[in-house]
């Protein structure tokens, strides 16, 4: 498996995940935002809807990055019981 990376947010990476299939790439997706927001005068919606569409939304196969949604504790509790609710 090649390890793939997103073609310009090397300063979006936060490190990488060693897995059984090889190396994948993790990014820090609030960095990502940011990025687009100031290289490219991008406003906060334009960057996440720009993001969503061309990089989070694309699978290119195996060995593709990791985007990641920093999170507390409570945002993450707060997700779980949503999903859990969705399932009845």
């Amino acid at each position: 498996m090649s390890t793939l990376v997103a073609d310009g947010f090397d300063d979006a990476i936060l490190g990488y995940l060693d897995t059984p299939g090889g190396l994948v790439v993790v990014y820090d997706k609030h960095r990502m935002i940011g990025q687009l927001m100031d290289q490219d005068c991008m406003s906060r919606g334009e960057a996440v809807e720009f993001l969503e569409f061309n990089t989070w939304g694309a699978y290119p196969g195996a060995g593709a990055p990791v985007y990641l949604e920093r999170a507390d504790r409570g945002i993450i509790d707060l997700l779980v019981s949503q999903r859990e609710g969705s399932d009845d």
